[in-house]
């Protein structure tokens, strides 16, 4: 089976950052398990992922609360009925 490449997903995009290398994650309850590679981000790649947390965070606050919470559900709701799925 091949291994997934993740990338750091900012701003609504998955990237793997320029000249990144990757790093494998195993699974810590099976070490022979590989979960995936992974980039080696940089100080400028978490910088970039701050950046856009802040501009995000600002926009969700616009947000009136009343649809905040539909959306705060309505994710629970969805996590909830995937909960096998993601054990």
């Amino acid at each position: 089976m091949a291994t997934t490449t993740y990338g750091n997903r900012t701003a609504g995009s998955t990237v793997v950052p320029p000249g990144a290398g990757l790093f494998a994650s195993v699974n810590p309850a099976r070490p022979s398990e590989e979960l995936g590679l992974f980039p080696e981000s940089d100080a400028a790649a978490v910088d970039e992922a701050v950046r856009a947390a802040a501009e995000a965070q600002r926009d969700w606050a616009r947000v009136p609360w009343p649809e905040r919470a539909e959306t705060i559900a309505r994710t629970g709701e969805i996590l909830a009925s995937r909960k096998e799925e993601m054990a």
